[in-house]
């Protein structure tokens, strides 16, 4: 029981941590957090993401341990410092620390392009739209295909390849980031029932 609740405490603490990351690095980065400057680039937009997620996993572990629940969920500056080092680390700490027996499934690899794909998305509309990001026309540069092209080859490489490059660099990080799991569960086996916010059983009345 001990070790389970240090456990807990040392799950709590690391979210907290997380949000505490978020919340600095968005007020460090300036007014207007909730501007559409802001939310132009996908780090900002992934740090929210993470926070949200990050809330939810809080509220659920608070639950469960209220209710004496012995299975877990799965599951150039201070700035820059906090939305692009800081951040995706303390995710990283917490999806390899925290594992509770969860085992990945043959589709849950397609979660890591997900948000990078609602994310093109949402560039691309804008930018057709002619919405201007900042002064430019894109808020990154390989996503300008005005400047680069769709399909370019010479002379530098297209938006479209950028796109395909940067999806299979995606798609390989998160491969390696499910093997180093799957590893680490099988040399330090994690809960073997793992229950998860979407899958806990409902009370029968």
């Amino acid at each position: 029981m001990l070790k389970t609740n240090r456990r807990l405490a040392a799950s709590l603490l690391l979210k907290c941590c997380m949000v505490a990351a978020v919340v600095v690095g968005q007020i460090a980065s300036g007014p207007n957090i909730f501007s559409m400057d802001r939310a132009q680039y996908y780090t900002n937009l992934s740090n929210v993401w993470t926070l949200g997620l990050a809330v939810v996993m809080i509220m659920w572990e608070l639950r469960q341990a209220l209710r004496g629940a012995q299975n877990e969920p799965p599951h150039a500056g201070l700035a820059n410092a906090m939305v692009h080092n800081a951040v995706p680390l303390l995710a990283l700490v917490d999806f390899f620390a925290f594992r509770y027996g969860y085992k990945p499934r043959r589709y849950d690899l397609s979660w890591s392009i997900l948000m990078p794909f609602l994310y093109l998305l949402l560039v691309l509309g804008l930018s057709m739209s002619g919405y201007r990001f900042s002064s430019s026309r894109a808020p990154y540069f390989f996503l300008d295909y005005r400047a680069l092209g769709w399909f370019t080859l010479k002379g530098g490489i297209g938006t479209f390849w950028w796109i395909v490059l940067i999806l299979l660099f995606v798609v390989a990080m998160g491969k390696v980031m499910l093997s180093i799991h799957n590893r680490l569960e099988l040399r330090f086996p994690g809960v073997k029932r793992a229950v998860t916010p979407m899958s806990e059983p409902r009370e029968e009345t």
